[in-house]
């Protein structure tokens, strides 16, 4: 007995060290855009962390079309533990599938499944490529969250079922309740719980039996899977998610469906060209239908035939196809026919029926051998795959760039490219890939938005503003298409209309920072301080640090006469970027030339103007203003005078006589060995 644990306990732990050789490049992966910053890093309800704010939020929110408090709140822990960096969120992500793994090899050994065999199916599901996507993805967090719990609820059933007691009881539901509000993936695990009564736990010999058997519990599980289909379908409806009939037609919708089916077996099989997405033919293709229908119906069968004989086969096969039902599109959710997330919680029941099948054809020392072999051979080609998968999702350049080589001319990855490239900075190639999605697709708002953003950045500013017509001609207004026209604005110096656009932007999305802190920053052009301020401190609380917010703070509580505040406001942006020279110089100011004498540090204005000078350019009048300043309040009058000549004789070569007359008053007082407030 002894052994066999530790033979167990030996398997679990190469199990997780597969997992880590197989993921473990994940943890240098940046984020790849693809939703990543509408979950984490651009979300202001998780970057600020746990609270209880947040909590309200996670529980109350339809954002991104799905309700899941569970996985909003494992982000916002994330967001306090580790900021917004990816590589520690990416492990988080790696160890809750490497805690699966571990809770289904021990699952299958409470069903009786053999070490070996156990093992082995274990680990296909743990290391196979086809789980990259769940695993690697950070906004895909939920997947690991939800099938950890699932295998939890099953491990609680299986000892309620065996044992009785309420506290099996009450670990079932909780742990079926912790599953659905991290993804509504499992709301078909009550039906798996009827099959468990022929298999493992053997109790029954018929559908009848085994719902006699199972319904007096699995009542509540059958009402909360119920609550979760309902709110989830208001929720991805809510938020556009969902297709209805008249966009994907039914017979296309059931085609896929069926489709769909044979191809995670195909990728189970032959992971080859994995891509973060497959475009929907929206049509019936009779060919690859019929022989879904021809293999489906075969291996069904096959299972049916050998449910007494191989239950575990039966059942295996049974809960993948049950499974995969809610993420088959027959209530079509986004733009994909299939994809490889979906075949997450539905591998381990193909596992447990591939371990059927390696029961019945290991009646041999021959053939047990032969078996070994190729589980080894299997097993070592995934783990070789998945660690090349994983480097694909790197960042969005990447992972798109492949999707580009695995499927045909596409619009949506297309846009995606360009959202990457945009990201990166590369604004050549984030056009060229925007117009070449623009080209497939000439109705996409969210397109000429984007398009428009780049050509707005480009200085092409009457191709942008033709773009943002076009997108609001669509009828498809968003607060992203009105921030974007209200920049426009800015750029073409009218501030009044920025202001109008921004503000509508906001009627759309209050949280919504680029319109937020622009809003701020035009309202002060204005010279409306007071009222650029709100927007401004909401903006901060959108994105703690932002640079430039930061530095529109301090400005706009200096010109408010808030010295303290502005100091303050300097400082924090200063944190994420301690060589900006314009929050240096500005800081440096405050710190020499306070008007309440409690908040000068001269020296420290001296050490902030000397750290700017060192990488700003030498005609900066300003800086040598600054610098002039803080070396009188150290006492430096021969160094004040030198820098403040300086920057007279540029304010002069430049044209601007008010700046100049301003020096030159502070200049006569240096001469005199006196400060200048």
């Amino acid at each position: 007995m002894e052994t066999q644990r530790a033979k167990s306990i030996g398997a679990a732990l190469v199990l997780v060290l597969g997992v880590a050789l197989a993921f473990g490049g994940s943890h240098d992966h940046g984020w790849v855009g693809l939703d990543d910053g509408r979950y984490v890093f651009l979300n202001p309800h998780v970057r600020q962390g746990l609270s209880w704010e947040g909590l309200a939020w996670a529980f109350t929110t339809n954002c991104e079309s799905n309700w899941h408090p569970l996985t909003w709140l494992s982000h916002q822990l994330d967001a306090s533990l580790f900021g917004d960096r990816p590589g520690p969120q990416h492990l988080v992500s790696l160890a809750l599938h490497a805690v699966s793994a571990v809770l289904g090899f021990a699952l299958l050994r409470r069903w009786g499944i053999g070490l070996a065999v156990a093992f082995a199916a274990a680990a296909l599901f743990a290391w196979h490529p086809l789980r990259v996507e769940s695993v690697v993805w950070i906004a895909e967090r939920k997947d690991v969250l939800s099938v950890a719990f699932g295998l939890a609820t099953l491990h609680a059933w299986t000892s309620w079922r065996r044992s009785g007691g309420l506290a099996a009881a009450l670990a079932t539901h909780a742990a079926y309740a912790a599953s659905l509000l991290s993804k509504p993936t499992l709301v078909t695990l009550p039906l798996l719980l009827v099959l468990l009564e022929f298999w493992p736990l053997g109790t029954a010999r018929s559908l009848a039996a085994a719902l006699r058997a199972t319904l007096p519990r699995t009542a509540g599980l059958f009402v909360l899977a119920l609550g979760s289909c309902v709110v989830t379908y208001a929720a991805q409806e809510a938020g556009g998610s969902v297709s209805l009939a008249s966009e994907l037609a039914p017979a296309a919708q059931v085609s896929n469906a069926f489709v769909s089916l044979v191809v995670y077996l195909r990728q189970t099989l032959w992971p080859a060209e994995l891509s973060v997405f497959y475009p929907h033919t929206r049509s019936v293709d009779v060919g690859p239908l019929l022989m879904a229908l021809t293999v489906l119906a075969a291996l069904s069968a096959l299972a049916w035939r050998a449910r007494r004989s191989l239950p575990e086969l039966a059942v295996g096969w049974a809960w993948y196809l049950g499974a995969l039902v809610p993420m088959l599109g027959l209530v079509q959710v986004g733009l994909q026919a299939h994809a490889d997330r979906y075949t997450y919680w539905p591998a381990l029941g193909l596992s447990l029926a591939l371990a059927g099948a390696a029961r019945a054809c290991a009646t041999s020392s021959t053939s047990r051998g032969v078996l070994a072999a190729v589980a080894t051979v299997a097993l070592a080609a995934c783990l070789v795959a998945t660690r090349a998968q994983t480097a694909h999702w790197k960042d969005g350049v990447t992972l798109f760039e492949h999707a580009r080589r695995c499927v045909r001319e596409d619009v949506f990855i297309r846009f995606n490219l360009g959202n990457a490239y945009y990201i990166a900075r590369d604004l050549p190639r984030a056009a060229e890939h925007y117009e070449a999605a623009l080209r497939l697709e000439p109705r996409f708002p969210e397109l000429h938005n984007n398009l428009g953003g780049v050509y707005g950045q480009q200085g092409r500013l009457d191709e942008a503003l033709a773009l943002f017509e076009a997108a609001l001609q669509s009828g498809r207004e968003t607060a992203d298409l009105r921030a974007n026209r209200g920049v426009l604005q800015l750029r073409s110096q009218r501030q009044a209309e920025a202001a109008r656009e921004f503000e509508r932007a906001l009627a759309l999305d209050p949280d919504h920072f680029i319109a937020r802190l622009k809003f701020g920053l035009t309202l002060g052009m204005l010279g409306r301080p007071a009222e650029a301020l709100p927007h401004l401190e909401r903006a901060e609380q959108l994105a703690p640090g932002d640079l430039e917010t930061c530095r529109a703070l301090g400005l706009t509580y200096f010109l408010l006469g808030r010295e303290r505040e502005a100091i303050a406001a300097y400082r924090r942006g200063l944190v994420g970027a301690p060589f900006d020279s314009e929050s240096l110089k500005s800081l440096a100011w405050l710190l020499a030339m306070a008007e309440d004498p409690t908040l000068r540090d001269a020296r420290a204005a001296l050490e902030l103007a000397e750290r700017a000078l060192a990488r700003s350019p030498a005609g900066d009048a300003r800086l040598q203003d600054v610098l002039g300043a803080a070396r009188a309040g150290v006492g430096d009058f021969a160094g004040a005078v030198a820098a403040t000549e300086r920057a007279l004789e540029l304010y002069r070569a430049a044209g601007r006589t008010g700046a100049a007359e301003q020096v030159a008053r502070r200049l006569v007082e240096y001469r005199a060995g006196r400060e200048a407030h």
